[in-house]
């Protein structure tokens, strides 16, 4: 039996992204305080709406994305608990967010 989305109807929760502190518009991820997406996973790490439109162009430099992209997976391979400790708002930012 195939089951498709539509299919699911009321039973599916919309994704609510929770952080506390944001360190990018579309990585970075905390949802519903309980898992965390850091937004590519295997695929490029490239989001069309920060180029396409200009929702986050008054806190964040899409000039400086290969930078910035750098910085959070450094950050978060070397220390997962205290990368993601400041985006639930239990401890504070690792840098100061440059972008």
């Amino acid at each position: 039996m195939r089951v498709t989305m539509q299919d699911l109807g009321d039973r599916l929760l919309p994704l609510l992204r929770t952080n506390v502190l944001n360190v990018h518009p579309v990585a970075a991820a905390i949802y519903h305080h309980l898992f965390y997406h850091h937004g590519a996973g295997s695929r490029h790490f490239a989001f069309r709406v920060l180029n396409r439109f200009a929702y986050y162009d008054h806190w964040y430099d899409v000039g400086n994305e290969q930078a910035r992209k750098e910085e959070l997976l450094d950050d978060l391979f070397h220390d997962p608990d205290r990368f993601i400790a400041p985006l639930m708002g239990t401890a504070a930012p690792l840098r100061e967010n440059k972008s």
